[in-house]
């Protein structure tokens, strides 16, 4: 049997060392390259989400700008916190431009049911006056320029002097 020699089993420790120390960075290495992967593809996922983003903003804002006029307009049809006031010396104008004495006697809120934005005004007045103004100021109660009802309309008296009780509901915006 033959003998190794000490060069030859030097030599094969050696080779034995680099092999391992090869093995070793070639894993390094490897691991490497596949957690920057990782983090690349975490990167491409979070651009893509960021630019889904932006482009679902930018349609929205492009939304919002176009039917800006048509909201302003549907807006008018309700009355907001700072048009309560408005809408009543309204209700009143209207009545006393039927010959119709108005007298205000309740005014409260009523929540809507299921809705987060509207709650209903609901204002109680009294009419004096004749049958027929008492009846124009009612139809043009109706024809007014908001989401309004008529919920109750009781007259009683003569058709020269009568007198009405109303209860009108309109659509309000909640206070924010």
């Amino acid at each position: 049997m033959k003998r190794i020699s000490k060069k030859t089993l030097a030599a094969a420790l050696v080779s034995f060392s680099v092999l391992a120390a090869s093995a070793g960075a070639f894993s390094g290495v490897w691991w490497w390259v596949n957690h920057l992967e990782s983090g690349l593809y975490d990167m491409k996922v979070t651009a893509k989400r960021a630019e889904d983003e932006r482009r679902q903003y930018a349609s929205l804002a492009a939304l919002a700008e176009d039917t800006a006029a048509d909201r302003a307009r549907l807006e008018t049809y309700i009355v907001s916190d700072s048009g309560v006031i408005g809408f009543l010396a309204e209700l009143e104008q209207i009545a006393r431009a039927n010959a119709t004495d108005p007298t205000t006697r309740t005014i409260s809120t009523l929540p809507v049911a299921g809705d987060a934005l509207f709650e209903e005004l609901v204002v109680t007045i009294s009419l004096v006056g004749s049958q027929e103004g008492i009846k124009e100021t009612l139809r043009s109660y109706e024809r007014m320029p908001y989401q309004v009802r008529i919920e109750t309309a009781a007259m009683r008296g003569t058709p020269g002097e009568m007198s009405a009780d109303v209860t009108v509901r309109v659509t309000k915006f909640k206070p924010k």
